[in-house]
Order: structure tokens, then sequence, then C-alpha cells
């Protein structure tokens, strides 16, 4: 039940679980941690490997932390591969997440860091070609523009590229069956590289009902 609390859907597989007895609020918490440690570890028990993946942890809160922490900490639990993704740059020296990171690092020695750097430009290439379905070489100006313009980051290389299809700069003809671009008339548009300028703008020219409606969406929140 207290699972069930976490997770709605979890009865669907184990049924309705049986009420259990309410508890002040810290206790409910080493309750909660230690109930979902043994979940995890049931999980695992037979050997099959679990992965759990964590986008995001600049945003995490305390009490997530906490329950991550028990469970990566936990020297009972095997067959558990854990990856936390975080952006550096908006985690200062005095955020939660550098306590957490260094106590799992003492613990788990083993356990590698690492950077994710932007694309270089011979990948985004390639994502590039793949994506048009063209052969690298024909790619390869275009890549090179997009690559300038966004640094190398793979949502910013996407959204680039989606805007220049909505612009017309990048579309399909029917007639020969392929994806087709004037890489000189994209020069001459002054393509931004400032993707979030990008992104503003094509919010604009959204209807005025819609810009509002998304207005009121932003004030309930990210969720």
């Amino acid at each position: 039940a207290v699972i069930a609390e976490m997770i709605p859907n979890l009865p669907l597989l184990t049924g309705i679980p049986e009420p259990v007895e309410e508890l002040p609020p810290d206790e409910a918490q080493v309750r909660l941690r230690i109930v979902f440690q043994r979940f995890v570890r049931a999980l695992t028990a037979d050997g099959r490997p679990l992965v759990v993946f964590v986008d995001d942890l600049q945003w995490i809160d305390a009490a997530t932390l906490v329950l991550l922490e028990s469970i990566v900490t936990d020297g009972d639990l095997g067959h558990l591969l854990f990856i936390g993704a975080y952006r550096d740059n908006e985690v200062g020296t005095d955020h939660l997440l550098h306590g957490f990171l260094r106590r799992v690092l003492e613990l788990r020695r083993g356990s590698p860091t690492l950077e994710i750097r932007p694309l270089d430009e011979t990948t985004v290439r390639f994502l590039v070609s793949d994506a048009l379905h063209v052969s690298s070489d024909e790619a390869r100006e275009l890549a090179a523009l997009v690559s300038n313009r966004t640094g190398g980051n793979p949502f910013f290389v996407a959204q680039l590229l989606r805007a220049l299809h909505a612009d017309g700069l990048i579309r399909f003809d029917a007639t020969s069956q392929r994806w087709t671009w004037s890489i000189d008339t994209i020069r001459e548009r002054g393509v931004t590289s400032d993707v979030v300028a990008m992104l503003v703008g094509r919010i604009s020219t959204l209807s005025p009902s819609t810009q509002r409606s998304l207005q009121y969406s932003a004030c309930i929140g990210g969720r």
C-alpha cells in the first residue's frame, strides 16, 4: 500500500493492497525508505538486472534524494544499474546533489562520472544525413551550418531542422521523392544561433487564443 501511493498503476499487477496504519510524517518517511528498498530488492532478487535512469537531477528535491540514496547505497542490493543525469552548469557547490554524489562515490568507488559533451560536426553530419535520407557528403554543408548555429547541442539540432522545415527551407519534393534545400537560401535568411529566440518566434506565430492558453498553462507548472 505504501508503494501503491507512489506508483498508482502498481495494483494492476499486485491487486488492491490492504490499507496500512497512518504514521507521523517522520516515521512515515522511514517506513517509505525501508519498504521501497525491499520493493527494489524484490525486482532484482532473481538476478535479472534492473536499470533505473533518472534525468534532470539538478531539480531533485531533498525527500526524493534521500530515497534514491537509500537505494544506491544499499549494500544488500545487487544487479542494479543506476544512471543519473544532470546539468552541471545548474548545480552549484551548495546544491544538495553534491553531497549525494560525494557519498555515493565514496561507497561505490567503481562508479564512473561521464561528461556528455556537445556533438562534433562529423556526428551532426551523420544525424542530418540520417534525418533527411541523404549521403554524408550531400549533408556536409547543411550539417556544418547546423553545427555552427547550435554548438552541437542535440536538442537544438533537432529544433533547428524542424524550424527549417516549418519555414519551407527544407522540403520534400514529391517528384524526386527526396528532401531538398538550398544552402544559399538558408544562409540568406540569416538563421539565428539563438535557439531560444527561435522557439519564441515559433510560439509567436500561433494564434492569439493559443498563446493565451499557453500562458495560462504555464501558470499551472511544469507538470
